[in-house]
């Protein structure tokens, strides 16, 4: 349907660049509207007899030109051909003339948004900003470049490709018998080899087990940079200019222009060069449709917070004035002009770390997810997004990675287990609680006793959750949407909150248990865990570090009066999570604000 199509584009809003394929008669209503869109690179045509090829071949339009065809069997030949010719463009290109992925934050549009209400440029930026911090944070370890390995070579082992197989193995046996590779990260880099190709393939996708998989060679550069960095530190006390040269795809020439005043992260390692003409020699090559030839200027300030370096010492091919920026550099967008030569003209200048959008994102950051970025912070924000899933599989990728700590591991099962509840799977919720817990059974706070009674084995607490969960009539509801609200004929929306620990502790995992309890409808047992969390957050010097904790369980403490028709305790209690919250958070915290709507519903039943 031409409406249908026509939606589809105009909703793609540049986010990935379009082929489009259509019949002749569907090519009538729509490529007249959608040709000039940046994001639509080639259009094939196909149709019923000679007739029609001869009508869109009269009609000369630029993107279908050599693309209309009659025959189905040759538009699919010349389709594979163009998609394999592009693969084999973009793997021989040397490693300097490759532009990272760029991601947009328009600070404007975003700084005072919920994650869950970014646009998809804004998600990436933070995305990759934190996978990064991550990254750099993980131990690089010797197992790391085993598994590097064995990608790499699993890689050349499936690809059609296989009179590179050969040299591509030697490299990376090579690779594997060198013990000096950490010390060596740019050289291997800048090689004619599997190294660079597969590293920005990972980068590009921006999945996180592809990051993983590369992230000893991601690791070194960046080390490696950052000792060339203090150096030479001399070298970096006043302002410079780079250039780089690069013919652009239209829609990333488009994106650039749209975000003007912006910020861009460029989600890779940048290679730029300090002589204009070597630069120039780039962007002038013979352009091709769908591409704009583009030439950087790089303004760089003296307080870079990402580091780089001359690497002519250390590069594969020393014989240009290369530098080279670690991963992840973000610039502000300053101007997109067009010149009499047909150039585009784009000035970017380094973001330092006092500029005040990076602040103000640090503090946004801060705000969602938490003061500190850790190895679970990612997590935290794919949560955030409502991608479960990923998240899933991203704390199973760092169980596979940490040390056996109980601390840690602790962590990640409440983790998995808060996922698993807000996707209803409420038995396997339980089961990682229980494994989270057995972690904690020798520390001294899983001995308090509450009103006499020590906690009950865990044996006892799973068996009987599992017990209740399959005799309930009704299931819990996810806590990030709604609990229903059983005590009154109307149903009224109640809001409660699971803990997802940055670290180990028992009184988020009690919380979470309650909130099991609270779903299967055994009040009684919830308030006793909620109860036990509570006493553990309330200890001195935790009542501070666990302001925001100690609401929430006062808040679902209130959840549970409210439905027993306990009204003044539960105003009590959420006026209680209302003060303590506000203490250490703004009035406009998104869980201060649930608060304060489960306390009007009180107010209205009173």
């Amino acid at each position: 349907e031409p409406c249908e199509c026509i939606s589809y584009l105009v909703q793609n809003k540049g986010k990935t660049q379009i082929i489009l394929i259509a019949s002749s008669i569907l090519a009538l209503h729509v490529i007249p509207l959608v040709h000039d869109r940046p994001d639509i690179i080639h259009i094939y045509i196909q149709c019923q007899n000679e007739q029609e090829e001869q009508y869109w071949t009269e009609k000369n339009y630029l993107k279908v030109q050599n693309r209309i065809f009659s025959d189905k069997i040759l538009l699919y030949a010349d389709l594979k051909t163009f998609v394999i010719t592009e693969k084999d463009n973009e793997q021989n290109l040397p490693y300097k003339e490759i532009l990272p992925k760029l991601t947009y934050f328009n600070e404007k549009n975003d700084k005072i948004s919920a994650i869950k209400d970014l646009n998809k440029y804004s998600i990436d930026f933070i995305w990759f900003k934190l996978m990064i911090e991550i990254l750099l944070k993980m131990a690089n370890t010797d197992r790391a470049k085993q598994i590097m390995i064995q990608v790499s070579r699993k890689y050349y082992r499936d690809t059609d490709k296989k009179e590179n197989d050969n040299i591509e193995n030697d490299n990376i046996n090579k690779f594997e018998l060198d013990q000096t590779t950490s010390d060596h990260a740019i050289h291997w880099y800048t090689r004619s080899c599997f190294c660079y190709r597969l590293t920005n393939k990972a980068l590009c996708t921006q999945d996180p087990d592809c990051l993983f998989t590369f992230r000893y060679i991601i690791t070194n550069i960046h080390k490696q940079l950052e000792i060339l960095y203090k150096q030479n530190r001399n070298d970096t006390l006043t302002p410079i200019v780079l250039y780089r040269g690069k013919l652009l795809w239209a829609i990333t020439l488009h994106n650039l222009k749209d975000n003007i005043g912006g910020l861009v992260s460029m989600n890779g390692f940048v290679s730029a060069t300090r002589v204009e003409q070597i630069a120039d020699i780039y962007c002038s090559r013979d352009q091709e449709n769908g591409y704009e030839r583009s030439f950087f200027k790089l303004n760089i300030g003296i307080d870079s917070p990402v580091p780089y370096a001359s690497i002519h010492k250390h590069s594969a091919f020393p014989d240009e004035h290369e530098v080279l920026f670690s991963i992840g550099t973000v610039w502000r967008i300053k101007s997109v002009d067009q010149g009499e030569d047909k150039v585009w003209n784009i000035v970017l200048d380094l973001v330092a770390e006092y500029d005040e959008c990076c602040i103000e994102l640090t503090n946004y950051l801060k705000e969602q997810l938490g003061e500190e970025t850790t190895l679970l912070t990612f997590g935290n924000f794919l949560s955030e997004l409502g991608e479960y899933e990923k998240a899933f599989r991203y704390y199973t990728l760092l169980l596979e990675e940490l040390p056996d700590d109980g601390n840690e591991r602790s962590t990640i099962y409440n983790k998995l287990g808060c996922l698993r509840y807000e996707q209803g799977e409420y038995s396997m919720a339980e089961g990682y609680y229980r494994i989270a817990i057995s972690y904690l059974k020798d520390k001294e706070e899983e001995n308090i006793e509450i009103n006499g009674n020590p906690f009950e084995s865990i044996n006892v607490l799973v068996s009987n959750s599992i017990n209740q969960l399959r005799a309930a009539d009704s299931f819990p509801p996810s806590t990030t949407t709604t609990s229903k609200f059983r005590s009154f004929d109307d149903r009224i929306d109640l809001i409660t909150k699971p803990l997802k620990a940055d670290h180990s502790s028992a009184g988020k995992i009690r919380n979470n248990q309650g909130l099991l309890y609270y779903g299967y409808g055994d009040y009684k047992a919830a308030l006793g865990y909620y109860e036990q969390a509570r006493k553990l957050f309330e200890v001195e010097p935790a009542k501070n570090a666990y302001a925001l904790d100690l609401s929430a369980v006062y808040n679902n403490e209130g959840v549970i009066y409210l439905e027993q028709g306990r009204y003044d305790d539960a105003l009590d209690s959420f006026e209680k999570a209302i003060i303590i919250a506000s203490k250490q958070f703004p009035p406009k915290h998104p869980w201060i604000l649930d608060y304060i709507k489960n306390l009007n519903v009180v107010i209205e039943k009173r």
